[in-house]
């Protein structure tokens, strides 16, 4: 899936790839649209596919849900979309 912020930049990946902006990697992982047009969310490959969040600006990663006692934290997707400071998720058919 990719998608456009308010600069123009475009935000893809798929699962097994490498999510990028721009065609610029900053993850193994899958990508599932802007969070904000500073914000992109994923799910990250190199951290057993948890969803997570990347600021284009700091170049910096968390996880989406950072609250341990959630029991959300810790899961990954295979279904990602965002858009508008709201995200959401599936895995296998559950939604987070």
């Amino acid at each position: 899936m990719s998608s456009i912020n308010i600069w123009g930049q475009i935000l893809h990946g798929v699962g097994g790839g490498q999510a990028s902006i721009d065609n610029v990697p900053f993850s193994h992982g899958a990508a599932g649209g802007w969070f904000d047009d500073r914000t992109a969310f994923f799910a990250d490959g190199e951290n057993d596919w948890v969803i997570s969040l990347y600021d284009r600006l700091t170049k910096s990663r968390g996880r989406a849900i950072i609250d341990p006692t959630d029991p959300h934290y810790g899961k990954g997707g295979n279904a990602l979309y965002s858009d508008g400071g709201v995200w959401a998720a599936w895995l296998n058919g559950t939604g987070i």
